[in-house]
């Protein structure tokens, strides 16, 4: 809102008022951290804003974000939560074999 209105003339120096309406915060897209080093995950959900929960083995060397809940693609605000299961990555014969 303004006053006076707009394309009505304002002579110099009178106050022109202006009322900002500012959204709350739009809900945001959950990426996908599924598979994704646990503690990058973490920072990074938390730096967009989200309150996130780990369960499981996030203090293993090599632990991975195995499920995410919400899913990617969920949309959430600010301050909602996110819980991840960290589990230490395992290498599994075929993927072993390819890295000899």
């Amino acid at each position: 809102m303004q006053r006076p209105s707009a394309g009505l003339p304002v002579p110099k120096n009178k106050t022109v008022t202006i009322v900002v309406y500012s959204p709350p915060n739009p809900p945001l897209i959950v990426p996908r951290v599924v598979g994704a080093d646990i503690k990058n995950a973490n920072e990074m959900l938390n730096a967009m804003g989200f309150r996130v929960i780990v369960e499981g083995d996030s203090k293993s060397a090599g632990s991975v974000v195995s499920v995410q809940k919400p899913g990617a693609g969920q949309y959430l605000t600010v301050g909602s939560e996110i819980r991840l299961l960290a589990e230490k990555k395992t290498v599994d014969a075929d993927e072993a074999s390819f890295n000899n």
